[in-house]
């Protein structure tokens, strides 16, 4: 997992202004699943963005838009599920 400061260091610097809107600092979570190490040169990134306050969105979506702001986690959970199924 990446902290802020990780990600800081790292050049991250649309990460966290997405999330200084939060209650929570953001985070990066990468999951492994049982042999990673041993695919070889084969490799699969599954990516997806979990928000769970995004203050940008809120300028940038007309009125009508606002309430799919609700789906903005929906990547990052199906995400999950995809490594939860694999594994």
């Amino acid at each position: 997992m990446l902290e802020p400061a990780d990600m800081e260091r790292l050049g991250m610097g649309c990460l966290l202004g997405v999330g200084q809107g939060g209650g929570h600092p953001p985070r990066l979570i990468g999951i492994k699943l049982p042999g990673w190490e041993s695919g070889g040169d084969r490799r699969l990134a599954i990516v997806g963005k979990g928000v769970c306050f995004d203050s940008g969105g809120i300028s940038l979506k007309p009125g009508e838009g606002m309430g799919d702001m609700k789906h903005d986690k929906s990547g990052a959970a199906a995400v999950v599920a995809a490594a939860r199924t694999v594994a």
